[in-house]
């Protein structure tokens, strides 16, 4: 303790040096639980052994771990009877997103198996975090998977600590990101899943490749290592059928994304009265009929909306 005043940067870079070496990428303060981002995959740290291990185990009992503060919130919940509430919280790039999928993963494990029309309640649950993802996660310099929004998940409970529903509340989607993206950042993936979708939602939807839309080339980014944006995108789906999404809602939803894309390629220029303006071509009104097809609307109702 007495050598905590002579701390200094090589000495950080250090611990975390060694940390990263053993993996040891979490340690406690107080009943806080802090996450070093290893920027690799370390699934023998998540796998149901571990779940098995800290089940019931006294906090700071085992290694410091995401399921030891998922474990504590759940029996404090079940013994007391009281919501309990776990904040996750940290930069860009921190890990906010992977910790709450363990988070979540552990509660479920804990909710015991539900049956619900065939499927289980807390798939439903966990399987929610794909859908958010495709519409609030976007490629930063930092983070090829960022969250560009703020989420409150509620899980809920049946008096014998069985999951019996869930709600999700969205906060603070960054819209700006929609429309300006830098270099070498992506926009939201649901825009390159949709352009990677099979040939007759392709024209479905009058979309194509995604260097010809605005709001895609204004970054040279279009892909990612490892992701396969058309796999994504029926996998995003799928999932979408299992937490309930009817498949008229689910067109719905892509319709609005496809319209957005052709919103982004309309040009202006100035038009006859004051301060007013026109779309400058024969491209740009293509790009409005397109987009007031796909909403469902006449060309005029849109220019009302937006001139």
């Amino acid at each position: 303790m007495t050598k905590l005043a002579y701390l200094h940067e090589p000495g950080v870079l250090e611990n975390l040096r060694s940390r990263y070496d053993i993996n040891a990428i979490y340690t406690y303060t107080g009943n806080l639980l802090i996450a070093v981002n290893p920027f690799r995959k370390l699934p023998h740290l998540y796998d149901s052994h571990m779940m098995a291990q800290y089940k019931g185990a006294a906090f700071g009992e085992l290694s410091p771990h995401p399921f030891a503060v998922a474990d504590a919130s759940y029996r404090q919940m079940m013994n007391e009877g009281i919501s309990q509430s776990i904040l996750v919280s940290g930069e860009s790039g921190a890990g906010k997103t992977e910790s709450t999928k363990l988070l979540m993963w552990y509660l479920a494990y804990m909710g015991g198996r539900a049956a619900a029309e065939g499927r289980t309640v807390e798939q439903q649950v966990l399987e929610s975090n794909p859908v958010l993802e495709a519409f609030g996660n976007a490629k930063t310099v930092r983070n090829n998977n960022s969250s560009c929004f703020g989420k409150f998940v509620e899980i809920q409970y049946d008096q014998s600590g069985r999951i019996s529903g869930a709600a999700i509340r969205t906060y603070l989607l960054e819209r700006s990101c929609v429309c300006q993206v830098s270099d070498p950042e992506r926009n939201y993936h649901c825009f390159y899943m949709l352009c990677a979708a099979p040939p007759k939602d392709i024209q479905r939807y009058k979309l194509g490749n995604p260097r010809t839309f605005h709001y895609l080339n204004q970054s040279n980014c279009y892909e990612l290592d490892g992701v396969d944006d058309s796999k994504e995108y029926i996998a995003t789906r799928r999932v979408m059928d299992i937490v309930g999404i009817s498949n008229d809602e689910q067109d719905a939803i892509f319709r609005v994304v496809a319209a957005i894309l052709h919103l982004g390629n309309i040009e202006f220029k100035k038009g006859k009265g004051i301060d007013s303006s026109v779309p400058k071509d024969e491209i740009s009104w293509l790009h409005l009929k397109t987009a007031a097809e796909l909403l469902k609307c006449t060309t005029s109702l849109i220019w009302t909306g937006t001139s």
